[in-house]
C-alpha cells in the first residue's frame, strides 16, 4: 500500500469513529483505539492518557477542556494515529 493511500485510509477512519458532534477525551481515546484496531496497528494506549492530554492542553491548546469540537477531535487523532502508522 502507498503512502498516499494509508493517509487517506487513516482520515477515512477516524472520521468513520467519530460519532458526536461534541466528544469527551473517553470518546477521543476510543475513537484512536477503534481506528487503530480498524488499521491492524497493535499500539495500546490507556484512556487515562487523553484525560492527561486533555488536562495538559496537548488535544487543542487549551488546558483543562472537557469537550472538543467534532473538528477537534479529528484532528488531534489524525494526527495522534499518524504517528504510529508505518
Amino acid at each position: 500500500m502507498s503512502e498516499t493511500q494509508t493517509v487517506v485510509s487513516v482520515e477515512e477512519t477516524v472520521r468513520f469513529f467519530i460519532v458526536d458532534e461534541v466528544s469527551t477525551p473517553y470518546a477521543i481515546w476510543r475513537t484512536i483505539k477503534l481506528t487503530f484496531e480498524s488499521l491492524g496497528v497493535s499500539k495500546s494506549i490507556p484512556s487515562q492518557m487523553m484525560y492527561n492530554y486533555a488536562r495538559n492542553g496537548l488535544i487543542n491548546g487549551t488546558k483543562g477542556q472537557k469537550r472538543y469540537s467534532r473538528a477537534e477531535v479529528e484532528e488531534f487523532a489524525i494526527k495522534y494515529v499518524k504517528k504510529y502508522v508505518a
